[in-house]
């Protein structure tokens, strides 16, 4: 739980990092964003997570690209809505 715990408040202070950086400079924004994104999805808890939810999808490669888009949406909109209507739109 205290890796859960840790992981998120990494997640919260990378998603305020790139929310400053949206509204200061749009390139310098992606750049920042993209290195969050990776950071989020590469993490053991975010992996696990991915796992869990991919386990009985006939074709996981699949799953896993669009339940990564979508985990990643759902912790923006959770912490960051501003920044998750930017990169993940309507959803």
């Amino acid at each position: 739980m205290m890796h859960r715990t840790a992981f998120l408040m990494s997640v919260l202070y990378f998603i305020g990092v790139a929310s400053a950086y949206s509204r200061s400079a749009q390139p310098e924004a992606e750049v920042q964003f993209d290195k969050l994104r990776s950071q989020v999805v590469e993490s053991s808890v975010f992996q696990s997570k991915l796992e869990e939810v991919s386990k009985s999808a006939g074709n996981q490669d699949a799953c896993k690209s669009k339940a990564t888009d979508a985990l990643m949406c759902k912790l923006l909109a959770r912490s960051r809505p501003e920044v998750a209507r930017i990169h993940c739109g309507a959803q």
